[in-house]
């Protein structure tokens, strides 16, 4: 399992190169339905040559759902987050060796600070690193370099290293700031990822998981800090969203991937408000990855963007940032996912650190 995780992005890219149609149907509520349909199928008419389907129906009211086809573009981006003011946005770039662009080929952590439209690089190396999350006051991030667990002030200064044995992912902190939750295989008999929590510096180690019962993955605190929600993958559900308290008791499933008609779910995040969930699913039909939202309690499932890596909210709840399978770049949309476009535009990124 740790081994497919982080291979994933680049299995997203090449499995992009086995199709050939590249078509985008947004469905949304400002064009009559009709009206809709007859350009959609007229679209289809021309750039097929075969004609189109004879109806489409949204199956999803009040959501603007966006269908494609493959091939997507690749993404350079991942592990987006904001600070709790939203003034702050912290990412990972991953290099874009396709660019001429001075500077394209770093990778690391980098802030865009949302004021004045700029960005900073806060820890630029090799080999790359893997997810990051920024703390709630802006001060410190945390991320997953080398199997282990880091963290960073966001001037750059202060690396330090939290977790030093085991092979180590996904951090994220709680709520207030003091605490850190992320999977390991640390002291793991069979080395299966279940887990952790710790300090913001590191002391607490406490696991939350019984070994022997399955991988538990990627976890995240709601904004009350007294839930977890993570993913789950074993032989009685397969991989599953849950939720459990602090402690790693009272545990409920959420989503089942095979519910969605998805092999493999990722990534969940609480809304600032904790009534809504965000998480990305492999899905098990030629649209790849995709961004959907539910209801807290995993009910009304409803899928809103293809993407590539994870998905997050913005701070007000009003949104919800993505690495769009249209284009490079961090995008943003509506919480119902209309209205997408970039937030990060490739290019302009490119252009800001080469001119640093």
């Amino acid at each position: 399992m740790v081994k497919f995780l982080r291979g994933l992005r680049v299995m997203r890219d090449n499995k992009s190169n086995k199709h050939s149609a590249h078509v985008r149907v947004i469905l949304t509520k400002t064009i009559p339905f009709s009206l809709l349909t007859a350009i959609v199928s007229a679209c289809l008419f021309i750039i097929s040559g075969c004609g189109g389907p004879e109806h489409i129906q949204n199956p999803y009211p009040g959501y603007c759902t966006e269908f494609t086809e493959f091939p997507m573009s690749g993404s350079s981006y991942g592990s987006a987050s904001f600070t709790d003011d939203g003034k702050l946005l912290a990412f990972i770039f991953y290099g874009d060796l396709n660019s001429n662009i001075p500077g394209a080929e770093t990778t690391g952590i980098f802030i865009y600070n949302l004021e004045d439209s700029s960005f900073h690089g806060v820890f630029t190396v090799l080999p790359v690193i893997l997810e990051c999350d920024i703390s709630p006051d802006g001060e410190w991030i945390v991320f997953s370099w080398m199997d282990q667990i880091w963290k960073i002030k966001t001037n750059g200064d202060s690396l330090t290293c939290l977790i030093d044995s085991g092979t180590s992912f996904f951090p994220h902190w709680s709520p207030d700031g003091k605490k850190i939750v992320f999977d390991t295989n640390k002291d793991a008999p069979h080395g299966e990822n279940v887990i952790w929590m710790m300090n913001a510096d590191g002391s607490g180690l406490k696991r939350l998981n019984e070994w022997g019962k399955g991988e538990r993955r990627e976890p995240d605190f709601n904004h009350k800090g007294d839930r977890i929600i993570h993913v789950r993958s074993d032989v009685e559900y397969g991989s599953t969203i849950a939720t459990m308290d602090t402690n790693g008791g009272n545990v409920k499933i959420l989503i089942k991937a095979s519910d969605i008609g998805a092999d493999l779910v990722l990534s969940p995040h609480y809304s600032p408000d904790d009534s809504k969930i965000v998480f990305t699913a492999r899905m098990e039909n030629p649209m790849g990855i995709m961004t959907w939202v539910a209801n807290a309690d995993g009910s009304n499932p409803v899928p809103l963007a293809v993407s590539h890596d994870e998905a997050d909210w913005t701070p007000d709840g009003k949104s919800i940032i993505y690495q769009s399978g249209r284009e490079n770049g961090i995008w943003i949309m509506d919480a119902n996912g209309c209205n997408k476009r970039p937030l990060i535009g490739h290019f302009n990124f490119l252009e800001a650190i080469g001119e640093n």
